[in-house]
């Protein structure tokens, strides 16, 4: 019992304050697999342990108060259980304060995703909750202000490829890089970071951009497409957890970049030779241009992503 209880609280790096650091580097607050597996083998133990309720009882008259009380936790537990062969995985796009209305790239109505997506966190459905995280340089290349008579939304070339230039948004210490004040992070499992090189732009959670640029401008700039680790990372946990299969919600800021391009790279990979499932939920996106919504996620459909809206995962109740 007590090396079940320690293992499920060792971290995974060293720390600084409530957040440890793995060896790649990345963010981390300590995962929830290992004290998820704990909890099941607590129930396990509990329930081939027949004495077990009767010393909880202590005598004939608290028999009742103890197996009203026992009913529920089991039902909470039944519904965790209905596909225990799938990681299920809440992965939440870039929840930083530049992207809200206020910051230097806001999302119009961006701060209406933010209780809903706390409400889906809190959820007992998932195993995992991960967070992305823009983390740019003051001199990325992907600010208009570092290249000389261009404007936020022209078009430049960045290490051969296309790219889009931007206010300067989300610099690594500045507070828009900071996440929403609001945003429940309790329950965060991992970060991972994207745009620290300042050579090119990173939307996917999955990796930087250029990851279908021809093979010559891959050999000239050998960091096109670079990995944020986030793949890996689920498969390990799926493999820690027995999972045979996985399944990611994705939510967060912003539909047509960074949550578009992680559900269309995750949708790519597979888990055991099963194509990881990808859902967007419609409701806890919002689009750089308010009006481009629908099309967008229109378009996710067209390449093979599903659509789910948050009522088919909580009751209203919680989400109002």
């Amino acid at each position: 019992f007590n090396n079940q209880f320690k293992r499920s609280c060792l971290p995974d790096g060293p720390k600084i304050g409530s957040i440890s650091l793995s060896p790649r580097g990345d963010w981390r607050m300590p995962s929830d697999a290992e004290a998820t597996m704990f909890l099941d083998w607590i129930e396990n133990w509990k329930s081939s342990d027949s004495s077990l309720s009767a010393a909880n009882t202590g005598n004939g008259d608290s028999t009742a108060p103890v197996a009203a009380s026992a009913e529920p936790r089991k039902e909470r537990r039944t519904k965790r259980k209905k596909s225990t062969k799938t990681l299920r995985v809440l992965l939440r796009i870039d929840m930083q304060v530049d992207f809200f209305p206020g910051g230097n790239l806001p999302v119009p109505g961006g701060h209406e995703i933010v209780q809903p997506v706390n409400a889906i966190s809190r959820s007992i459905d998932y195993d995992l909750v991960v967070d992305t995280m823009d983390d740019h340089p003051a001199d990325h290349g992907s600010f208009a202000s570092q290249h000389s008579g261009k404007k936020p939304f022209d078009t430049a070339i960045l290490s051969g490829v296309e790219q889009v230039l931007w206010p300067d948004h989300c610099v690594h210490g500045t507070p828009g890089w900071e996440f929403h004040p609001h945003l429940d992070r309790s329950m965060v499992a991992r970060i991972f970071i994207k745009g620290q090189d300042r050579r090119v732009d990173s939307y996917s959670g999955v990796r930087d951009n250029g990851a279908r640029a021809s093979q010559s401008m891959k050999e000239k700039y050998d960091f096109l497409g670079r990995s944020t680790g986030l793949v890996e990372y689920l498969k390990e946990q799926a493999d820690a957890l027995g999972k045979s299969e996985i399944e990611v919600d994705i939510v967060g800021l912003a539909l047509g970049y960074c949550v578009s391009w992680t559900a269309i790279d995750l949708a790519a990979e597979t888990y055991r030779k099963k194509a990881i499932r990808v859902r967007v939920i419609r409701d806890c996106v919002r689009a750089v241009a308010s009006d481009d919504h629908d099309r967008l996620l229109a378009d996710l459909e067209q390449v093979g992503i599903n659509l789910i809206g948050i009522k088919e995962i909580l009751p209203q109740s919680l989400i109002s």
